[in-house]
């Protein structure tokens, strides 16, 4: 990533690489990240919950991070004490010309945060 030019990194279409749409379940109170992983010629992803926006300078609860990593561009979306309102689709879109991705979070009630890490493998042919 980052050793191309900008020229070099608009040729290709963007595509996520890593998030399947499958459910995470994640116990009330702790501490969940959502990860997109994009082609390295990708821009920041829009992030939505339940097909709205996340802002994410009014919300303190939710907060992103992106990275250039060495083959990939990394977006990861940080929740904090989630709660039921937390739960539903958030959905990784790349650009407004390209294939978007989601992952579902369910968050349920009286349960412990999972504490091991999710790594979903997604592929657009």
């Amino acid at each position: 990533c980052g050793d191309g030019s900008d020229e070099q990194r608009h040729l290709l279409p963007p595509v996520i690489i890593n998030m399947n749409g499958s459910t995470i379940y994640w116990g009330q109170g702790g501490d969940a990240t959502i990860t997109c992983d994009l082609g390295c010629n990708s821009n920041q992803p829009t992030w939505y919950h339940n097909g709205s926006i996340i802002d994410f300078h009014s919300n303190t609860q939710v907060s992103v991070e992106h990275k250039n990593l060495a083959h990939i561009y990394r977006s990861v979306v940080r929740l904090s004490t989630v709660n039921i309102g937390s739960s539903g689709t958030y959905t990784c879109q790349p650009s407004a010309n390209a294939q978007s991705a989601y992952q579902r979070l369910h968050i349920t009630m009286g349960q412990q945060p999972l504490t091991h890490t999710h790594t979903f493998t997604h592929t657009h042919t």
